[in-house]
């Protein structure tokens, strides 16, 4: 005499027992590649939608750190370059107050040199004082305006943080053309210069 699994009741019962084994180890094997413990709609519907909505939302506030990362890099650089281009301002200005006091010409024309390879190593910092290809020190234009996220909500002025470019170039392009012939020309180099360190500590503060 022949059986028939769909007959044979042990045989049903064992066929679904499988079947239900097979399922559950696909289930665990899905959870195991996935790393999720609702993967998709078959697992739990419901649970699935909710799921997706909630890594949709990290997935922005990932967005939105990064954003903020890179705007605070980008700062970073730019106020470690705006604070030495104060330091060189400084002693700038120091070699021109001297220029202007009691010195011969040759020392006063010796000053000189030192002001102006000081204005030369200020040009350089301002030029390298980028991070992401911004730079906060050069002129504002698309290429050195900063804009951050700060939600996950469509981009808008209301939901983003800027800032455009401080053009420290041209604060400080002025300085160190003129020759110091007299003490009065080294006096003027120093006012020019106290006036772009007044500029760039003002955006320091």
């Amino acid at each position: 005499m022949s059986f028939s699994v769909n007959t044979n009741v042990g045989a049903m019962a064992a066929l679904q027992s499988l079947s239900a084994t097979n399922k559950g180890m696909a289930t665990t094997q899905s959870r195991i590649n996935t790393g999720m413990n609702v993967a998709s709609t078959k697992d739990d519907s419901g649970s699935f939608v909710i799921a997706q909505t909630l890594r949709g939302d990290v997935m922005g506030l990932k967005a939105v750190t990064g954003s903020l990362n890179r705007a605070k890099s980008t700062v970073d650089v730019a106020v470690a370059g705006a604070e030495q281009v104060s330091d060189l301002l400084n002693q700038m200005q120091s070699k021109a107050l001297e220029a202007a006091g009691g010195v011969d010409q040759p020392s006063r024309l010796a000053l000189q040199r030192d002001y102006n390879a000081l204005a030369q190593q200020m040009t350089s910092i301002i030029d390298s004082s980028s991070f992401n290809g911004t730079n906060l020190l050069k002129a504002a234009g698309a290429a050195n305006d900063l804009s951050a996220l700060t939600s996950t909500d469509t981009p808008s002025a209301a939901n983003t943080i800027s800032q455009t470019g401080l053009d420290f170039a041209a604060t400080v392009g002025g300085l160190g053309g003129a020759a110091w012939t007299d003490a009065a020309t080294a006096e003027t180099s120093r006012a020019a210069t106290a006036t772009a360190h007044t500029t760039i500590k003002g955006h320091l503060s």
